[in-house]
């Protein structure tokens, strides 16, 4: 079983990227309710993976985005770490 870490309102991505670069082997899992924030961090994830030699090495291939939102995001699974970034700037 793998560890999982959580995130609500992605952004960009890039924080999630970053961690599957570090810990490799961790599946990250972000989530927010908006299709443009969604749509940068996939796009974000390409230009990575691209960039990257051997991507499953990096732990990129661990990395997905999905809708969801608070305060019900409707996330059928548990997580080990659950981060919100700015998620009260609304």
């Amino acid at each position: 079983m793998k560890a999982g870490i959580d995130g609500i309102e992605v952004w960009t991505g890039k924080l999630e990227l970053d961690l599957a670069e570090e810990f490799p082997g961790t599946e990250f899992h972000g989530y927010d309710p908006a299709s443009a924030a969604l749509e940068r961090a996939r796009e974000n994830l390409h230009e990575r993976a691209a960039a990257e030699t051997f991507v499953s090495d990096w732990g990129l291939a661990d990395v997905t985005f999905a809708e969801a939102s608070l305060p019900d995001p409707d996330i059928d699974r548990t997580f080990g770490v659950v981060h919100c970034l700015n998620t009260l700037d609304y």
